[in-house]
C-alpha cells in the first residue's frame, strides 16, 4: 500500500536541526527501513535530462547527515547548494567537497547514489508533441525500481524523499510500483515531497544530477578550452572543473564520459555504489508518450 503524508505525523527533522536521534525520523507503522532523496537538473531546459537518487538504510542516515555536515559548511552562499549555483572558485570548491565526501560514504557501503540520464532527441524520446511530463514520470520510475526494488534487495519500506517543484508524479510513481510488485514480497512506498534547502542530501542529488546533465550537454570542444578562453562563460568554466574533479574519482570506478552522452558506468562497474546510467531504449519498445494521445503507447 501506498503511504501517503498525515498531519498527526512529525516531520522529518531538517538539517538545520541538530538532533540526530533516529527515533524523531519518522513516526510510522513498524518505521522504514530505507530512506531516498531525490532531485533532478534540465528535465525540459536543455536536451539531455538527469535525475539522481540518494539511498541509505535507517541505520546509516544519522552517521551520514553528520559527515555531510563540514562540507555544506563549506558552501559559500545563504542559498542551498545547487549544481546551477556553481559559479566561481569557492563554489566549484565547495561542490566537489561534498561529491568527494559522497564517494567516501559510497565507499563504506553506508550510500548509494544512482543518476539516470536521457537524451530528448535520441529515437525514442524525439516524436511530436513529446509529453515532457510523462516521460519524466516513466524516467523517474525506471530509477526508483532499479535502486528501491533491484539494489536494495533487503529493503521492506522507503521514505522517498523528492525535491518540490518538479513536473514528476512522484506519489503516482510509487503507486504504480507498488502495484506492479509481486503479491508478498512488495515494498512500501511513502512520498514526502520537501524543499532542497530543507535537507543537505537533497542537494547531493541534485550537484550529482546536474553533473550528469551538464557533461551530456556540452560539447567536446568545451572540455579542450582553456579556463582563460572567451569561449566559456563563468558558469561553464566553474561547473567543468566540478565535473574534471568528479572524472578523477569516476574513472578508476569504471565510469567514462563520451561525446553525446555523459557520463557513463561501464558494464564491468554495474554494480558499483555511485552509479551513472544512461537511458537506453530497449527493442521494440516504441516511442516516448505524446500529449493528449490515447494510442496506448507501452513505456518502460
Amino acid at each position: 500500500m501506498l503511504e501517503q503524508r498525515a498531519a498527526d505525523r512529525k516531520p522529518f527533522p531538517r538539517d538545520k536541526q541538530k538532533s540526530t536521534n533516529e527515533s524523531q525520523l519518522e513516526e510510522w507503522s513498524l518505521g522504514p527501513s530505507h530512506y531516498g532523496f531525490i532531485d533532478e537538473s534540465c528535465l525540459t531546459a536543455e536536451r539531455h535530462g538527469a535525475i539522481a537518487l540518494v539511498s541509505m538504510r535507517l541505520g546509516a542516515f544519522g552517521k551520514v547527515r553528520e559527515a555531510f555536515h563540514d562540507p555544506f559548511e563549506s558552501w559559500p552562499s545563504s542559498r542551498e547548494a545547487k549544481f546551477e549555483y556553481v559559479r566561481g572558485e569557492a563554489k566549484a570548491q565547495a561542490a566537489s567537497r561534498i561529491l568527494l565526501r559522497a564517494f567516501e560514504l559510497a565507499d563504506q557501503g553506508l550510500i548509494r547514489v544512482d543518476i539516470l540520464h536521457w537524451d530528448t532527441q535520441d529515437r525514442y524520446h524525439s516524436v511530436y508533441e513529446r509529453d515532457d511530463a510523462q516521460n519524466a514520470n516513466n524516467r523517474a520510475r525506471n530509477l526508483i525500481r532499479r535502486v528501491c526494488v533491484d539494489r536494495w534487495i533487503d529493503a521492506r519500506s522507503w521514505v522517498l524523499y523528492p525535491d518540490k517543484g518538479s513536473i514528476v508524479d512522484w506519489a503516482s510513481c510509487a503507486e504504480r510500483l507498488q502495484l506492479g510488485q509481486r503479491l508478498g514480497q512488495a515494498k512500501r512506498f511513502q512520498i514526502r515531497e520537501s524543499e532542497s534547502g530543507d535537507h543537505n542530501l537533497v542537494q547531493v542529488a541534485d550537484l550529482f544530477a546536474g553533473a550528469a546533465a551538464f557533461s551530456a550537454n556540452r560539447p567536446s570542444s568545451l572540455w579542450g578550452e582553456r579556463n582563460d578562453s572567451p569561449r566559456l562563460s563563468g558558469g561553464d568554466r566553474y561547473k567543468r572543473q566540478v565535473v574534471e574533479r568528479l572524472l578523477e574519482e569516476l574513472e578508476p570506478r569504471g565510469v567514462r564520459r563520451t561525446e553525446g552522452r555523459g557520463l557513463s558506468t561501464l558494464r564491468t562497474h554495474k554494480d558499483a555504489a555511485i552509479n551513472f546510467w544512461p537511458f537506453r531504449t530497449p527493442s521494440g519498445l516504441g516511442y516516448a508518450p505524446r500529449r493528449n494521445s490515447q494510442s496506448g503507447i507501452r513505456t518502460p
